[in-house]
């Protein structure tokens, strides 16, 4: 799982609100973009996997399969910086990035 520790306090775009997913084949948490593209996710920094198969974000909510995100971010060609296997990538080969000390929003939240 990618987190955003790398990318300091600069900022990009505002997201609208999009669904967390998995890709079983591939082992990949995704959120998903107009017109079905999904996407690999980079967290904001000090997020982390719990032992429900969710995830914690750094001001405690929790994140969890079906939920909607919402956050400052955008959608970049970062996924050799954080590993992120090829196969977890859509055509373009961009990941969802959130803000590295953004806010996430969680259903609304």
């Amino acid at each position: 799982m990618g987190t955003a520790a790398d990318e300091g306090s600069r900022g990009v775009t505002c997201w609208r609100r999009r669904t967390v997913a998995y890709d079983t084949v591939n082992d990949c948490v995704m959120v998903g973009a107009p017109g079905g593209t999904q996407y690999p996710v980079v967290w904001p920094a000090g997020t982390t996997a719990d032992a429900n198969g969710g995830l914690s974000l750094p001001d405690g909510q929790r994140v969890a399969l079906g939920d909607e995100v919402l956050g400052g971010g955008g959608y970049l060609e970062l996924s050799a910086r954080y590993h992120i296997p090829t196969e977890c990538l859509p055509p373009s080969g961009e990941v969802a990035v959130f803000n590295a000390n953004g806010k996430v929003s969680v259903n609304d939240s």
